[in-house]
Formats: C-alpha cells, structure tokens, sequence
C-alpha cells in the first residue's frame, strides 16, 4: 500500500510540476495549473507507449526531471497589487461529511478490483502495455 500511495503523489506531484512549467508565467490557480500538467503529463506516456519505451524508470526519469524543473524555473514571488480575496469559510458540519466521504473514497480505491471490466480492460490493458513496454 505505501507503494501505490507513493505512485498516487508521484503521478500528482510530476502533474502539478508540469503545468507549473508550462503557466510559470502566467498568473493561474493550481487547479488549472495541476489539470494542464495532467493533460501534458497524459500525452508524454503515450508518446513513450509510441515509441515503445514505456518502462519504470523511464516514468520515474520524467517525474523527477519534471518535479527539478519546475522548482529551478520557478518564478520570483510578485507581491500582490490588491488585496487577497477572503477565504471561502466551510463549516464544520460539512467538514465532517466531507472527511467521512473522504474516508469511504479512499478505502473503496485502494480495494483490489473485482469486475471483469476492470480487470481485463482497464488494468489489464495497461499492465500489457508496460510488460511489453508499448
């Protein structure tokens, strides 16, 4: 399980990296910032798929590359013109909600797959890919 997690972040981690990379200049939140570099990050591993080289140190090559990037080219902090906007305050009734949501989200993901679909399809075929490293 500490492994998968570790993927998990890694996967986010290089994803955020990426579109930080790419919006360094660019004033943008970090949802917009993590879903450029999501989509980036999708288009390289299928051109590594393409070109058959598609192993575990070739992704893990990439994160670190992407993840050292991003933090080499970082822009310099421009202090803000105008006043912050005030936070969004949740309440603690919806809090709790969120956080036993969460918790069901989390264990149902890392429960190992039962349907035929997930095995032979959505596992299946990618597991395929990366034995034959395309």
């Amino acid at each position: 399980m500490p492994l998968t997690l570790f993927g998990a972040a890694f996967t986010l981690a290089t994803a955020y990296a990426l579109g930080n990379i790419l919006l360094r200049h660019r004033p943008a939140p970090p949802e917009i910032r993590l879903g450029l570099g999501a989509a980036v990050e999708s288009l390289l591993v299928f051109l590594l798929l393409l070109c058959h080289l598609a192993h575990w140190g070739v992704f893990l090559a990439l994160g670190i590359v992407s993840i050292g990037a991003a933090w080499r080219f970082r822009p310099a902090l421009i202090p803000p013109t105008t006043a912050p906007a005030d936070p969004i305050r949740i309440l603690r009734p919806a809090w709790i909600v969120f956080a036993a949501y969460g918790t069901w989200y989390l264990v149902n993901a890392l429960a190992p797959e039962t349907l035929a679909d997930g095995i032979t399809y959505h596992l299946g075929l990618p597991n395929e890919y990366l034995r034959l490293g395309g």
